[in-house]
């Protein structure tokens, strides 16, 4: 058990600040390592509602963003597996 983390060790890894329009109005000082954006608008990270969070190097670490989930019909499966 001495191997693994504690919650207390990992407790407000992130901080969640808020969303920003686009990269532009991603805060660039006054930033806490931990914190945390989503990027409304397509950025140079990514698609629109990208997440990304402050490092100690005073840089944006790219987290992800949101994403769709799209099923497969009965057909489609069946056109799979069929194949």
């Amino acid at each position: 058990a001495a191997n693994y983390a504690l919650k207390t060790d990992i407790a407000g890894v992130y901080h969640y600040k808020g969303s920003v329009a686009n990269e532009s109005a991603l805060p660039t000082t006054g930033n806490a390592v931990g914190d945390v954006y989503s990027i409304e608008a397509k950025s140079s990270y990514g698609a629109a509602g990208m997440n990304v969070a402050w490092r100690a190097d005073n840089t944006w670490d790219n987290l992800g963003g949101n994403f769709t989930i799209e099923y497969a019909t009965a057909a489609e499966v069946l056109a799979i597996l069929n194949a």
